[in-house]
C-alpha cells in the first residue's frame, strides 16, 4: 500500500463534495483482501441517496486521479455514513450532543468497558456521557469504537 496523505486527500474531497453541496463526514484508506479500498462517507441536511453518491463518486474519481494522491491501485467507494453512524472525530461528537451513543473504550472505566449514554458534552479531547444520571467523562484516546444509536 502506498503511502497516503489523509490530510490532502481529505482537502481534494472535501472541495470537490462542496461544489456538489456535500459534506465530508470520513475517509479510510485500507488494505483488504480485495485490494486498496478508499471509502468516502458524504453527508448533507436531510441525508444523501444513491444519486448524491454516484455523483460525488465520478467527481471524486476524476479529481484523485488527476491529483496522483493514491500512487497505488484502489477502489473507491462512495456512501452515506448511516443512521447509526460511527463517531471518530471531535466534530462527529460535538455534531451528537444529546443524541445516544454505544461507546466501547480500550481500558476498562468504572469496572466495564462497553457503555450506553447519551453525550452531554464534547470537547477537542473529549466528551462528557450522562448514564442514567451518571456522569461519565471520556477522553477520545481512550476510546475504541463508537456509534450512533437509531431512536424511532
Amino acid at each position: 500500500m502506498g503511502k497516503i496523505n489523509l490530510d490532502d486527500l481529505e482537502n481534494i474531497l472535501m472541495d470537490d463534495l462542496n461544489k456538489l453541496g456535500l459534506n465530508l463526514y470520513d475517509i479510510e484508506y485500507t488494505k483488504e483482501p480485495a485490494g486498496n479500498i478508499l471509502r468516502v462517507y458524504i453527508d448533507k441536511e436531510g441525508g444523501v441517496g444513491v444519486d448524491d453518491c454516484s455523483k460525488a463518486s465520478q467527481k471524486l474519481s476524476k479529481s484523485l486521479d488527476e491529483s496522483e494522491a493514491i500512487d497505488a491501485k484502489y477502489f473507491l467507494e462512495v456512501s452515506s455514513p448511516g443512521i447509526e453512524r460511527r463517531l471518530r472525530r471531535p466534530k462527529h461528537f460535538m455534531d451528537s450532543i444529546n443524541c445516544r451513543v454505544s461507546l466501547k473504550t480500550k481500558s476498562s472505566m468504572e469496572g466495564r468497558k462497553k457503555f450506553e449514554g447519551i453525550i452531554k458534552d464534547a470537547s477537542d479531547s473529549g466528551l462528557t456521557l450522562d448514564l442514567d444520571g451518571q456522569t461519565l467523562n471520556v477522553d477520545y484516546d481512550e476510546i475504541s469504537k463508537a456509534n450512533l444509536i437509531a431512536e424511532f
